[in-house]
């Protein structure tokens, strides 16, 4: 009995090892006019004289696609993204660009730009995630961190104050690989932001994602279906 417990278990434990060809089959292999959508959900709030009260959620579909993959950020070739979120009502609409890393699909640099009303886009603010290597502080709603899809092991990087974490394992029962991307600071060892996301074979981004901020917000969103 002892015998069939234990080889059980080690049956379970291959199964849910982590090789860099589990990687690959997930990496998204961006192609130029890939088009996808995303859905989040934000909380619905209502004034009150007792103060501000969450009283539901609302969907909001946010589209990406991949405009130029011949773009270099610090002599790094990336791909350049597209994101667009809807209307906000007004004729405005809020739109990233952003660069990815082309080996390992890290995220290199985001632009917040806004569509004027007249329709021409104007850049707002611009964040170097090579010189930072967080991107906690942009309030998007979707992460746009990604995963480094070349090293299947667990790893820690250390950039001045904050230790970055990344997690990933395979979860065998679902036939995907589960993310975890953590920023800790490194003084206190507190947590100020989770990232968690399921990776599918053949899909250009996370089949589900899940933000965790400090104070304990969270923002869930999904894959939705592709643009042709």
């Amino acid at each position: 009995m002892k015998k069939i417990i234990l080889l059980m278990n080690i049956l379970l434990l291959n199964a849910s090892l982590l090789t860099a060809e589990n990687l690959e089959q997930i990496k998204p292999n961006w192609k130029i006019h890939d088009k996808w959508i995303v859905r989040t959900w934000y909380g619905i709030i209502d004034c009150t004289i007792t103060g501000i009260v969450k009283v539901g959620e609302a969907p909001c579909d946010v589209t990406f696609e991949v405009k130029n993959d011949t773009n270099y950020i610090n002599e790094t070739p990336c791909y350049e993204l597209f994101i667009v979120y809807p209307t906000d009502g007004m004729g405005a609409i809020e739109r990233y660009k952003l660069y990815y890393n082309k080996n390992n699909y890290k995220l290199l640099q985001v632009i917040n730009c806004y569509k004027r009303r007249n329709g021409t886009f104007r850049n707002d603010k611009i964040y170097d995630y090579l010189r930072t290597s967080d991107t906690s502080f942009i309030d998007s709603g979707i992460p746009f961190d990604l995963p480094d899809f070349t090293q299947a092991t667990n790893i820690v990087k250390t950039v001045k104050t904050i230790d970055y974490i990344q997690n990933i394992k395979k979860d065998s029962a679902e036939n995907t690989i589960d993310v975890t991307l953590k920023t800790k600071i490194k003084k206190n060892g507190r947590t100020k932001r989770t990232i968690i996301q399921k990776w599918d074979i053949g899909l250009p981004w996370p089949k589900e994602t899940k933000k965790i901020d400090y104070d304990g917000k969270i923002i869930k969103s999904s894959f939705l279906k592709r643009i042709k």
